[in-house]
């Protein structure tokens, strides 16, 4: 909607800007709460609380997207592609639950005969959805969205960045409550000063992507490079909390300068006419590499802790998995260097309003 809304590359980046300051006071609240409602003694499991807790935030949404929101749709009615949604969930929930098995049990007959069955109904999707499109019948996946460069180094840029995100916050609320023997409350009022420098980042880099172009999204995936080889150095049981919120807060000044830009390469140029189609594609992808993340790299941190994991296992663990997150951001960069420099132009005089 911000893609259709904003046409414009400086209003566009304005609002990505917005988008992400959201995306940062809901990983403020998220992260707070979760470790609030880990720390309650009300019940035996209180962490079921951040189930809960979606309710109250769906209702006022919905409520205020339906007042608020213009309503953009195609002009031809279309009937909805129920079995495409059908055979595409099947297919994912597959991949998913054997992905899920393999980093608690190993690759087992189970999750491996799952992997097959997940490929072969994805396989079975593919084909409907072109034979759908051929036969000019409702589908879900527009296939000519992959026609275009910019979306295609766009997916590649957010999958292997929310491998990348998502993992790191699996192993760091492991490494500090396991590892570093963190209260889970605390390890959440860390995590907070992320979501700190994420919002502030948001508002810097929509001025700094204005005036330099992609060069400042590449020095902000070096920025995050940076800071989580400091993590690797200083986060030991010794260092006070204090370095703990700086190193936090920077590396959410470094995500928050990367995240809306994202979106920003993988929509630009994209006919009005498959823009609804590729912002779903691109939350899918978004949300496959965050499992795929987390299982991989999950996977890895357990690995090296072994059975009996002392302090020193989990310091290998956490080295194994940064070296990851550092390997998936160099894939980033790499992707966002092919980009071409009109999908962010350098834009240095920027008239006042």
């Amino acid at each position: 909607m911000i893609q259709i809304l904003f046409p414009g590359h400086k209003e566009r980046t304005e609002a990505m800007g917005w988008y992400g300051i959201t995306i940062g006071i809901g990983t403020v609240l998220g992260q707070f709460l979760g470790g609030y409602f880990s720390s309650l003694t009300v019940m035996e499991e209180p962490w079921r609380f951040v189930f809960l807790i979606n309710v109250p935030l769906i209702i006022p949404a919905v409520f205020f997207t339906i007042k608020i929101l213009n309503e953009s749709k195609a002009s031809v009615r279309q009937s909805f592609n129920t079995g495409g949604v059908v055979i595409l969930s099947a297919g994912l929930f597959c991949a998913t639950y054997a992905f899920t098995l393999s980093e608690h049990e190993g690759f087992t007959f189970k999750n491996g005969s799952l992997m097959i069955i997940s490929a072969g109904i994805l396989f079975i999707f593919i084909k409907d959805q072109k034979k759908r499109i051929r036969n000019e019948r409702s589908y879900l996946i527009d296939y000519e969205l992959f026609q275009y460069k910019n979306f295609n180094l766009g997916m590649a840029a957010v999958s292997f960045f929310f491998i990348m995100l998502d993992s790191y916050f699996y192993i760091l609320s492991l490494f500090f409550q396991n590892g570093l023997k963190i209260s889970p409350l605390a390890a959440g009022e860390i995590i907070v000063f992320q979501g700190l420098g994420f919002i502030l980042a948001s508002v810097i880099s929509v001025k700094l992507i204005l005036k330099y172009g992609k060069k400042a999204l590449m020095a902000g995936l070096l920025f995050i490079i940076a800071v989580l080889i400091f993590q690797l150095l200083l986060f030991r049981m010794e260092i006070s909390f204090p370095v703990f919120y700086l190193l936090l807060f920077l590396h959410g000044l470094g995500i928050g300068s990367v995240i809306p830009s994202l979106a920003t390469i993988a929509l630009s140029g994209m006919p009005e006419k498959l823009t609804g189609n590729a912002s779903g594609v691109y939350n899918t992808f978004q949300q496959i590499a965050a499992v795929i993340g987390i299982v991989a790299v999950g996977s890895i941190f357990n690995y090296f802790l072994g059975e009996k994991p002392e302090y020193q296992d989990y310091q290998n663990a956490f080295l194994a998995a940064i070296l990851i997150n550092i390997l998936c951001i160099i894939v980033v960069i790499v992707c966002v260097f092919k980009v071409p420099d009109e999908v962010l132009p350098e834009m240095r005089y920027i008239p006042k309003k």
